[in-house]
């Protein structure tokens, strides 16, 4: 798959994240038992990143995005009572989760890994090599690079809970996207697939850089 994000086996947000409508979650009954289910999911997370992320900086960015997406999208995707393990990967743990050595981050059901190859060194080095990757025009361009590729991953989790109607919409939604000349600040990456079109979509309403074509999908269901 080469310097992609990573794979994806196996998963929104309330006005407020960059125009990106995620209201989806929201239409779903909130109560009693979901409700204690969600906020157990939601805690489960923050303990995960508590745990497994060494570097303070990353830690804490990766648990706003977490705080951004329970708060303003309706939950987190696919997590359920217990949460969505979140950590940074050796070569060889990556490759078991479905990702080759030089993929950025895999995303599986309750789960979201980074490559440590990338993000194993400190938040700096991530950020600045994220950074070089947008430069190149291989990753779509947001306001905080080094959490990108965490963005993008949850994004796959709320891909995977459109209807299919709704992956029907989005996939219209590529294709007007791959074939015009006004898609700046968008990586090679994201014209891949629908699917990485949409979770990098998630990840420009997240961190800053939302456009026509993430406004586009956001009313999406």
């Amino acid at each position: 798959m080469g310097r992609g994000h990573g794979a994806t086996r196996g998963g929104g947000a309330a006005k407020g994240g960059g125009g990106f409508d995620f209201a989806r979650e929201k239409t779903i009954l909130k109560s009693g038992l979901l409700s204690q289910w969600d906020k157990e999911g939601y805690e489960a997370t923050m303990d995960s990143i508590d745990r497994n992320i060494k570097d303070p900086q990353l830690k804490a960015e990766m648990k706003a995005v977490v705080d951004k997406m329970h708060n303003e999208m309706g939950g987190l995707p696919g997590s359920g009572r217990t949460g969505i393990k979140v950590e940074i990967s050796n070569t060889a743990g990556f490759r078991k989760l479905g990702g080759s050595g030089f993929e950025y981050g895999v995303h599986t059901d309750g789960y979201v890994a980074l490559n440590g190859r990338y993000f194993g060194h400190g938040y700096t080095k991530a950020e600045n090599f994220m950074k070089g990757e947008m430069a190149k025009g291989k990753m779509t361009t947001v306001s905080k690079p080094a959490l990108k590729t965490f963005a993008h991953e949850l994004g796959h989790g709320y891909y995977d809970r459109l209807s299919s109607g709704g992956k029907a919409q989005v996939a219209k939604v590529f294709s007007d996207f791959t074939s015009s000349k006004s898609t700046k600040g968008w990586g090679s990456y994201a014209k891949k697939s629908a699917t990485e079109f949409y979770a990098d979509a998630v990840a420009k309403s997240v961190l800053g850089g939302s456009d026509r074509w993430a406004k586009a999908l956001g009313s999406i269901r």
